[in-house]
């Protein structure tokens, strides 16, 4: 399952990813948040992948288009070993070919630092969204 979150306040994206996500699963996500009549693509994105159990290929990695994305910062939270791993692959296989600074994270707390956000909004995002810190 994956979903988001709009937080205009903090002009913040927040992807929350849990068991199994296809790569059609992600398509038609953000199909949907960029219907979203809140959405910006002037907002960063908190992508928490702490609950995710998918195994993507290589080429299936690939295919998470990073050129598409606009000149903001992606935070990947990724606290297991394996999720932090593909992570980091794809942080690097897209480096040459996206406009976005991404990071990798193993806690909200750090990614939102990273963002620029108050780590505060990690206790709320944990409360109220059952994201991981």
């Amino acid at each position: 399952m994956i979903d988001y979150l709009i937080l205009p306040e903090h002009r913040l994206i927040v992807v929350t990813n849990r068991d199994l996500v296809s790569i059609d699963d992600i398509t038609r996500m953000r199909q949907r948040l960029h219907a979203d009549s809140n959405y910006s693509p002037s907002y960063d994105v908190l992508n928490d992948s702490s609950r995710l159990n998918s195994q993507y290929s290589a080429d299936e990695i690939f295919e998470f288009d990073a050129s598409e994305l606009p000149p903001i910062k992606v935070a990947i939270v990724a606290p297991s070993d394996l999720n932090f791993g593909v992570a980091r692959m794809w942080q690097q296989l897209t480096e040459d070919h996206r406009k976005a600074q991404v990071g990798v994270f193993r806690s909200s707390g750090e990614a939102l630092v990273w963002l620029g956000r108050p780590v505060s909004l990690a206790v709320m995002l944990n409360k109220q969204y059952g994201c991981q810190d």
